[in-house]
């Protein structure tokens, strides 16, 4: 089988938000600038032509140990042994070492062979006598390479061309915003088994035997180690990556050029996992610099430490790495995918000189490297190129192996060659090329052989067959690759064959791998159109568009960013740019290496600096906190541990602070308190800093918290502002100091509805203010939910619109429709897009007086030969002393009652008889209390009065096969004496379906109904209803239901960092209703999602999925759920259908720990038709995300 690749067109789109029916123009290339046209990235060095493999690298140790030459034509020989060692021969790359005629010896610990010997004279030592042996003499053996950055479910994707345009921020060719065509990738993200071998494959043919590839729920099982999913480290043990592609909840394209006002920036409990490995300042503007500012403590959340790895941190000032350096930080470097994106890329050099360790990730096909030799070719070009050769051979060699290794927390099993580590190895062919430049020039075909903690995954068809036991060899299936024969072992490892993989995944995926450069490879060659084209010549030696005569650096590439300010980064101000300055921080003349103890040079310790990235020798301190006066926000205000900078609500609310911005409120009142959610506070009437009520009030948002404040506490509290869906909040609270209790209250600020309502002039002044309406009246007792919120039974709304919710006090019973309040107070609060207030307590609810509230029967019929009619009389609640009714008729002369009814204290209701002196006449009667009328249409008859059929109406007029339809019938008048009686017929003639054949009321009836079971199969069905001369019909169409509908969740946008209530419109157009959900996706809880988005059900309180009203019966039903978080409590789903349950999950989850399994919950017989209500509730005390949804319909 040949697989060498012809050009294809493969996945990744880092955007699954993003449809992929956009072609960003397949025909539009560089037609003015051709990056590559003048420049070869080995045009220039090539510093192998005279290497002799027989003689010693210079400072390489010499073993001086003959090796057995393989046979003509091959790279190894394997020399079978009676034991299970295997003792490995070749150039040996060990530590810090290269050993000529080296050996490595692996014990017989399968499947994870650890090393016990590495160096000279492994052959010598009693486990080796007996081993088998693998002799390269021309063969490198290096760690297998490990790839820290891909998003490996996009790897079917070709690169994707777009000409000419460079970015200056993700979001720019994520969301196409700020005037930039949007990159969409073809054919697409794939996470089967099939799509994440696919690309695990191609990091193998390129010699990688880790990856990190936030493959999220999907399968990695087999090949290569997936260091970011605990599951699929092949045997590695206390490996936990937290691969966070949206750190900052900003995957909707948010861009802030300051303050910190993101979706959701990650927690520090992040921080709890092995590594933490963000995506983070992926640009070249102030707004991919802010990313590192507020995950670096501006929001509250200081995610920067020692267990973190940054990907691409291409937006970082100097000050920033050297921050990285101080908390012992790393960086992920994708070379080329930034300079195809960007035009530039990390300023590497700056990191190697402040000591942060630099590991090398591909990111995907569509802009970055194919594979990790790609990657590294693109990493040794700028070196070489532009970055002066600041790196030596063996430190990007390092890049892909050990700091790979140390990087993802994995250092001390993988990525060395030396005794105690796992046994991943690749072997290079080195017949022409230093030992580093064997693996830094490498292409497919210098591959000689893969293992995996020492057993063989892919390599030369001879080394393979000798290595693998006879039995298991159809396991490694023969390809050819580059013209040579090769087994690749998948199908034994992984279970899948090579041909299942491809014929799984899209035919147009990108090819796995090229003998040559890759087809529509990203350049590597810096350019920005208008900028700089990445040529150099004599009068730019660099190539980043400043001349020699004034850039700063002239030998190394450093163009002007987008945020520098207009000028090459040169912090220190000594003409020296920062990226060739040997000390970039220190004013120092005489400094000429950074002192990792002092990194900014000035003489003070990092440990006691009290500004420990800006030079100040002085240390001054004016407010004698921790920190100086060089680098702290407000040098004039001491800071306390977790303290920031005094900011005011004011200043928030107006706009003057940026939201986002992490400060301090000093002395606020807490005006009300939701348990266990939040609190509301204002400035202090009696503070020098008061302004007004307007705008002196915010929600602080609590959840989780340690300190809960109290109504009337007085507390400075430390937090960071936000805008929550258009309400200000303080969040990420670090701090809150109670200063006293029982303080006073601000005063309710009393406003009109009008003014505070939805549309209201001062509806954001008092926002989170305390107010008080008066004189109010129910207008809407059921007002529609807004976005997100989901039913509330005691929500209503009184004049204007305004609304009056239950989020700290719920008034019950729920007031009716003209009900009065003498005065409601409470906290103005915005959410779900609408302005409400919030009472606290009952007194903070003033009812108005009782009013007549409704008459039954709404519509009165009496018959002049008979008795009476009743009309009852009701008012809202119970009357307060006695409520007198005063009652007219019009016109005069057809009925006749009393003028007035009299309700005693504590009676709700009154009964009065009306009399009818006309028949076959109409008329009203007009009931008033308190200016408050209801008029009641009365109709007279008598026994002679004819009887016509009024109305016939169905339940629906379309339907499922096997649905039921009611059908009303009425009449003009209640039946006589004898009864009336209606004939029916059912059309078409040819019906089978049973049916009555009339329809009876007795006397005094005047409606019946029938119901209709429609079984017989689709079609047009029309039923009539005939009385005397009126014939009346209703049309019923009845369609064939699917055979299975289902629910993605796709269209689920629930909260992501709390439990909720809300509804959301699912697939088939039905609305669901949830209670105690919140979001799982890539961005939110993306540990825990199973197929994409997702709803995750909490621990505590109710936990239910509601749909009402699903046509087409139902008769089975699949759900899938994992757990979800960590606890041991049990995860337990049952599902309802019309109330009634039919059936629970197993239980599951309740090991602790983080557990992937997806289970899945399946009902059959079900057999329920017709229209029906279902209901999926979580029914434990563990969490659990649920998705892929899909019920049968009920088939008769």
């Amino acid at each position: 089988m040949a697989l060498s690749a012809c050009g294809g067109d493969p996945e990744p789109d880092r955007n699954p938000d993003v449809g992929q029916d956009v072609d960003p123009d397949p025909d539009a290339g560089d037609t003015d600038v051709d990056p590559d046209a003048d420049v070869d990235p080995d045009a220039d060095v090539d510093p192998d032509t005279d290497v002799d493999i027989t003689d010693p690298p210079e400072d390489a140790i010499a073993c001086d140990e003959p090796m057995p030459q393989p046979p003509q034509g091959e790279r190894c020989v394997v020399i079978p042994g009676n034991g299970d060692h295997i003792l490995f021969r070749g150039t040996l790359l060990a530590g810090d070492d290269v050993y000529h005629e080296g050996s490595l010896l692996l014990n017989d610990q399968s499947p994870n062979r650890q090393i016990v010997c590495s160096g000279c004279g492994c052959a010598d030592t009693p486990e080796a006598q007996d081993a088998t042996i693998v002799s390269c003499p021309s063969g490198v053996i290096s760690p297998g390479l490990i790839n820290p950055h891909d998003h490996i479910t996009y790897s079917l994707s070709h690169p994707r061309p777009h000409g000419e345009e460079r970015f200056d921020h993700r979001h720019d060719w994520r969301r196409g915003l700020r005037g930039h065509d949007q990159i969409n990738t073809s054919p697409g993200s794939d996470n089967s088994h099939e799509g994440i071998l696919y690309g695990e494959l191609r990091m193998l043919f390129g010699g990688a035997t880790s990856v990190v590839g936030s493959v999220g729920s999907g399968d990695a099982s087999g090949m290569l180690r997936n260091l970011d999913n605990t599951s699929y480290t092949e045997g590695l043990s206390g490996v936990d990556v937290s691969y966070r592609t949206f750190p900052l909840g900003d995957s909707n394209g948010t861009l802030r050029a300051s303050g910190c006002d993101y979706p959701n920036i990650d927690n520090e409990s992040r921080l709890n996992s092995g590594v933490y490995l963000p995506h983070l300042s992926e640009g070249i503007d102030p707004e991919a610099n802010n990313e590192f500012h507020c995950a670096s403590g501006a929001s509250g959340s200081d995610l920067i430490q020692d267990n973190t790895s940054i990907i691409h941190g291409i937006g970082l000032s100097t000050r920033d790495i050297a921050l990285m350096a101080r908390r012992g930080a790393t960086l992920v470097w994708s070379a080329r995918t930034n300079i195809d994106l960007y035009g530039n890329t990390a300023q590497a050099p700056i990191f190697k000189r402040f000591g942060v360790p630099i590991a090398l990730g591909t990111d995907w096909s569509a802009s970055g490297s194919m594979n990790m030799l790609r990657e590294l070719q693109c990493a040794d070009y700028l070196n070489r190129l532009y970055y002066d050769e600041t790196f030596t051979e063996q430190e990007l060699w390092m890049m892909a192996t050990a700091n790979a290794a140390d990087a993802m927390g994995a250092g001390d099993q993988i990525g060395r060659l030396e005794e105690g580590y796992v046994g991943d190895i690749t072997i290079f062919d080195g017949t022409d090329r230093l030992p580093y430049r064997a693996i830094i020039d490498a292409e497919i075909a210098d591959i000689v052989l893969v293992l995996r903690g020492g057993e063989p995954l892919y390599g030369d068809a001879q080394l393979i067959e000798a290595l693998v036991d006879s039995a298991e060899l159809d396991g490694c299936e023969q390809i050819d690759v580059c013209e040579r024969g090769r087994r690749l072992c998948v199908e034994l490892d992984a279970g899948k064959s090579l041909s299942a993989i491809r014929s799984a995944v899209s035919s147009n995926a990108y090819e796995l791998f090229f003998c040559g450069e890759p087809d529509d490879e990203p350049s590597c060659m810096p350019f920005r159109p208008n900028e700089y084209s990445g040529l150099t010549d004599n009068t730019d030696n660099s190539g980043d568009g400043i001349p020699d005569a004034v850039d700063n650096c002239p030998a190394y590439f450093n163009p002007i960013r987008p945020m520098d300010g207009g000028q090459q980064p040169d912090t220190n101000g000594n003409g020296i740019g920062d990226i060739c300055d040997p000390c970039p921080l220190s004013e120092d003349p005489n400094c000429n290496t950074i002192d990792p103890d002092d990194l900014d040079g000035d003489g003070v310790a990092n440990d006691t600096d009290n500004c420990p990235v800006h030079f100040n020798p002085g240390q001054e301190n004016t407010s004698g906190d921790a920190y100086g006066d060089a680098c702290s926000p407000c040098p004039e205000t001491f800071l306390g541990e977790g303290e920031a900078c005094p900011v005011s609500i004011y200043s928030i609310k107006n706009g003057t602070t940026d939201p986002g911005s992490l400060g301090t409120f000093e002395g606020v009142i807490v005006t009300a308190v939701a348990e266990g959610e939040g609190f509301f506070v204002q400035v202090d009437p009696q503070s020098d800093d008061y302004q007004g009520d307007q705008y002196s009030g915010i929600y602080v948002y609590n959840r989780g918290g340690t300190v809960f404040p109290q109504v009337g506490d007085r507390i400075d509290l430390t937090g960071s502002s936000t805008l929550f869906y258009g309400q200000f909040q303080v969040g990420n609270v670090s701090a809150i100091n109670i200063l006293e209790s029982g303080y006073p209250l601000p005063a309710p600020t009393v406003v009109s509805p009008a003014e505070v309502a939805n549309n209201g002039a001062l509806r954001q002044a008092y926002e989170g203010v305390l107010v008080r309406v008066e004189d109010v009246t129910v207008t809407n007792n059921s007002p529609d939910p807004g976005p997100g919120q989901g039913d509330n039974p005691f929500e209503f709304a009184v004049d204007s619109g305004l609304r009056i919710n239950n989020l700290m006090y719920t008034i019950d019973p729920k007031p009716e429709v003209g009900n009065s309040f003498a005065s409601i107070t409470g906290v103005l609060r915005w959410a779900n897009e609408n302005s409400k207030v919030e009472p606290r307590s009952e007194l903070d609810v003033v009812s108005g007086p009782p009013f007549l509230a409704a008459a039954s029967p709404e519509a009165l019929f009496i018959d002049a030969d008979g008795a009476d009619g009743q009309l009852t009389l009701s008012l809202n609640r119970a009357s307060q002393g006695e409520s007198t009714l005063a009652l007219s008729y019009n016109p005069a002369g057809i009925i006749s009652g009393p003028t007035s009814a009299t309700l005693a204290d504590g009676e709700q209701s009154v009964t009065v008889a009306i009399a009818a002196t006309t028949p076959d006449a109409e008329a009203t009667i007009s009931v008033t209390l308190d200016g408050v009328t209801l008029t009641i249409p009365v109709t007279t008859y008598s026994a002679a009065s004819p009887r016509e059929l009024s109305s016939l109406s169905a339940s629906a007029d379309t339907i499922f096969v096997g649905d039921q339809v009611n059908f009303d019938l009425e009449l003009n008048l209640p039946a006589g004496a004898a009864g009336e009686t209606v004939s029916l017929n059912l059309l078409p003639v040819e019906t089978t379906l049973p049916f009555p054949a009339e329809v009876s009321f007795a006397a005094g009836e005047q409606r019946a109904n029938i119901t209709l079971t429609f079984n017989e199969g689709a079609g047009d069905y029309t039923l009539e209803a005939t009385l005397g001369t009126t014939t009346l019909s209703a049309d019923v169409t009845v369609a064939n239901a699917p055979d299975e509908q289902s629910e993605s969740f796709i269209n689920f946008d629930g909260p992501g960092n709390t439990y909720g209530a809300g509804s959301f419109v699912g697939d088939s157009g039905y609305t669901f209703n949830y209670t105690g959900g919140r979001l799982v996706d890539e961005t939110s809880n993306s540990d825990y999602t199973i197929d994409g988005r997702g709803l995750m059900f909490g621990g505590s309180g109710d936990k239910s999925l509601i749909v009402q009203g699903l046509e087409g019966g139902i008769n089975s039903l699949r759900l899938e759920m994992r757990k979800a978080f960590t606890s041991g409590a049990n995860r337990q789903i049952e599902v309802f259908v019309n109330g009634t349950s039919v059936g629970t999950s197993e239980v599951f989850g309740n090991a602790s720990g983080a557990d992937a399994t997806v289970h899945e919950l399946l009902l059959e017989d079900i057999n329920i038709s017709g229209t029906f209500d279902l209901e999926i509730r979580s029914i434990q005390s563990g969490q659990v995300t649920i998705d892929n949804l899909v019920w049968g319909s009920f088939l008769p």
